[in-house]
């Protein structure tokens, strides 16, 4: 090894070795036109670059922060953003930026230089989100007006100074003291406070992150106070989020560079759910009159090729830590943070509140296409001290993390976990279906059962429910046998004796017309509806596809996500079975099946498919991450003979639902003497853990068609990359409202359809 110049180790620098650095250049650095912003972080690499330090340069692709991780041998340097990047040979004399920085005491910081140009386009179109329950939390929506126009942000968190309760969200948002401060709940214009005194904007480096050197520096805060007119009608927890943990302490003895690519989420009051990491600390953002401007931290996309959809209107987020369910395991694609894992306990773990976004910055690509959203935030403990205030954790918490539905979201999200968990980084499939999760369902931390919540029918619908919140009411007499088959039900004539499940051993009898024909066997009016469960879904596989094959992505969201709901329904045991409603007589027109329906068996389909989830939300999360943490996604067949094979899987997973929790069975756990709550608590304490099992069968299959259809119609080379992005939601809505795209089919079009055996 060269001793003499001794080579450097840079492992040792620490946060005011690197702050240090930057203030003694900042004027150097400022002198570049090129340069637009500095951090400090440590050095991204591309990949297969060099471990050493010597090795950054690489003449033919630029270093961008979506192309680059942290690795552990990243060792600590200054981030220098361009607006420009240019060859090393293309450079005049002065203009390249120094790779290490000296310091007049013999310290040396090395510089990383990333391409960052800033995107000036128009802004990205605001989605709507309808927040459906009186009980207000952070991630709401929180609306002023300021001159005749409207202010839109999120609401963050809790906060108390002992004696009043406020919500914390952006001073820009708030502004002066008494303005009136307004939600958007059940579709109304709700006012939930004034703004208080008690706000910040700007504060000098100095006094934030006493000791550290930041002369002329600012750092901004942005964060202000809303005076709660109710606190009744308000909880800790955080929509989408759950319940919150202790703030991250987070200070100049406590700060790092092992927050570098640490995993955070949010929920944005107008993005929806955000996941992303730390990209860089003290982000430098902007110069004025003499004086810095620094944002605490820069959040980016949490992989390679995902997207950070931050959007206006998501100013006040609050940010939390996310530590992923599984560690590292310092794949090649993947930042080297490594944390504690998920608690696996029964209940869903509590966020640590880490920082408060107050802005955005979006960054052009390599090729100056499908810019990257990047957030930008102050940490919750500095925000605390400063304005005197502890966050609130325990009030009106234990209710369900997004109010509203779990089984078919959960399903929908929880698949595309797994195509995460099968497919590289790389594969287009996983980089479409993950851009779109939120357009297909949610994950867990999103997810709960309460009776307060609605949908609202007239806006987007998450499309893993459009069958149910939308088809059925646009498609009443076609949609709703689309859901149920009963496989259990024996047949008459030439069928006498034989069920669906008898006849599908065979698989001839996987067959439009067979179905047909054992449904025609029966007599009116004692004659059962027509489901056609498995058809259904062999029919959205082709279109699966079809779309995959013609590179059209919203075709294949459309088709993947809606196709979610029915995956969810064969694994749920009812949809499989004549006994739905119980033992109930045959012929929904007879005098018989009417007054059946007056009973409080009837209900059991309603309590055990939504009540019991109402029961213990967080527990039922935990049981079907449970059952579907090691599922991988794997084809169905190699040759699906025209999506033939679609079909007799589903008739499959079936089956084995029916094996893990039958219908009979949940008819036995059941009282219906009991009052409806009591029969739902009833049913979880029996049945919860058998149910989570069956989402998971449901959750497989799913994510075994989208592989398999993909495969099937070359998406990887069909679909280009730069449709891989957040498909437009007003255009998958108008698609999913028009009754010819993806149509409920009848028996008879689906004969003609060719859903016949081969």
């Amino acid at each position: 090894m060269p001793y003499f110049p001794p080579r450097r180790n840079f492992s040792s620098l620490s946060i005011r070795d690197l702050l240090d650095a930057r203030d003694a250049y900042h004027v150097h650095l400022a002198h570049y036109d090129t340069v637009i912003g500095t951090a400090i972080g440590r050095y991204l690499l591309r990949p297969k670059e060099a471990r050493d330090w010597r090795g950054q340069v690489t003449e033919t692709e630029p270093r961008t922060l979506a192309n680059s991780v942290v690795r552990p041998w990243s060792w600590p340097c200054i981030l220098v953003f361009v607006r420009e990047w240019i060859p090393l040979k293309d450079l005049k004399i002065g203009e390249k930026i120094p790779d290490v920085l000296y310091l007049g005491d013999g310290r040396a910081v090395p510089t990383c230089v990333v391409y960052a140009p800033l995107d000036e386009g128009p802004g990205r179109d605001i989605r709507n989100l309808s927040f459906p329950s009186g009980l207000i939390g952070g991630g709401y929506s929180v609306v002023t007006e300021v001159q005749g126009a409207e202010h839109v942000g999120s609401l963050g968190c809790l906060a108390s100074d002992g004696d009043m309760t406020y919500a914390v969200t952006s001073r820009h948002v708030t502004g002066e003291q008494g303005r009136e401060i307004y939600s958007i709940i059940r579709g109304k214009r709700t006012r939930i406070g004034v703004s208080d005194s008690v706000q910040v904007r700007h504060l000098p480096f100095s006094a934030v992150y006493p000791g550290w050197p930041g002369d002329r520096v600012y750092v901004t805060m942005d964060v202000g106070l809303v005076r709660i007119d109710d606190i009744t009608n308000w909880t800790a927890q955080v929509y989408g989020i759950g319940e919150l943990g202790d703030v991250a302490d987070l200070n100049v003895d406590t700060i790092s560079l092992d927050l570098m690519g640490c995993p955070v989420r949010a929920f944005g009051s107008v993005s929806g759910l955000l996941e992303g990491k730390v990209k860089g600390l003290f982000y430098r953002y902007r110069s004025k009159g003499g004086f810095d401007y620094v944002a605490d931290v820069l959040i980016g996309p949490r992989r390679d090729g995902e997207v950070l959809a931050t959007r206006p209107g998501d100013s006040g987020t609050l940010w939390v830590f996310d530590p992923p369910e599984e560690e590292s395991r310092g794949d090649a694609e993947e930042d080297s943070f490594v944390v504690e894992t998920r608690d696996r306990g029964r209940m869903a773990r509590k966020y640590r509140p880490l920082a408060l976004q107050w802005g955005g910055a979006q960054f052009l690509g390599e090729q100056k296409e499908s810019p990257t959203q990047f957030a930008l935030a102050t940490f919750v403990s500095t925000a605390s001290r400063v304005m005197e205030v502890d966050v609130v954790r325990s009030w009106n918490t234990g209710h369900p993390e997004y109010w509203g539905k779990i089984a078919h979201y959960k399903i929908g999200a929880r698949a595309i976990d797994v195509i995460k968990r099968t497919l590289p980084t790389t594969s287009k499939l996983r980089k479409l279906l993950f851009a779109n999760r939120e357009l297909i369902g949610y994950d867990d931390a999103t997810l709960g059962k309460g009776a307060e919540f609605k949908v609202d029918r007239n806006k987007f619908v998450p499309l893993a429910d459009v069958p149910d919140y939308v088809w059925i009411g646009i498609r009443s007499s076609t949609e709703p046998p689309q859901h149920f088959a009963d496989m259990d039900l024996p047949g008459l004539g030439a069928f006498d004796g034989k069920t669906l499940a008898d006849l599908c051993e065979d698989e001839a009898n996987v067959d439009a017309k067979v179905w047909n024909d054992f449904y025609d066997s029966f007599v009116a009016p004692h004659t059962p509806s027509p489901g056609v469960l498995p058809l259904r879904i062999w029919q959205l596989y082709r279109e699966m596809v079809k779309a995959a094959g013609a590179g059209d992505a919203d075709l294949f969201i459309l088709a993947a996500g809606t196709l979610a709901h029915y995956a969810g329904d064969c694994s749920q045991p009812q949809h499989g079975s004549r006994l739905d409603h119980g033992v109930a007589p045959l012929g929904h027109d007879t005098d018989e099946f009417q007054a059946y329906k007056k009973t409080p068996q009837y209900k059991i389909h309603g309590i055990y498919e939504e009540t019991m989830f109402e029961q213990r939300p967080t527990e039922m999360l935990q049981k079907i991450n449970d059952a579907t943490k090691n599922l991988r996604a794997k084809a169905i067949a190699a040759d699906t003979r025209n999506g033939f094979e679609a079909a007799r899987a589903t008739i499959a997973t079936m089956k084995t639902v029916r094996g893990i929790l039958s219908p009979e069975r949940i008819i036995e756990v059941d009282d219906p003497t009991l009052t409806t709550n009591e029969r739902a608590v009833r049913f979880f304490d029996s049945l919860a853990d058998e149910t989570a099992s069956c989402i998971a069968q449901g959750t497989a299959l799913l994510a075994n068609l989208w592989l398999t259809a993909w495969k099937e119609g070359k998406g990887e080379t069909k679909m280009k990359t730069a449709d891989l992005g957040i498909r437009d939601a007003a255009t998958l809505e108008s698609m999913y409202r028009k009754s010819t795209n993806l149509k409920s089919l009848t028996l008879t079009e689906m004969i003609a359809a060719e859903l016949r055996a081969p």
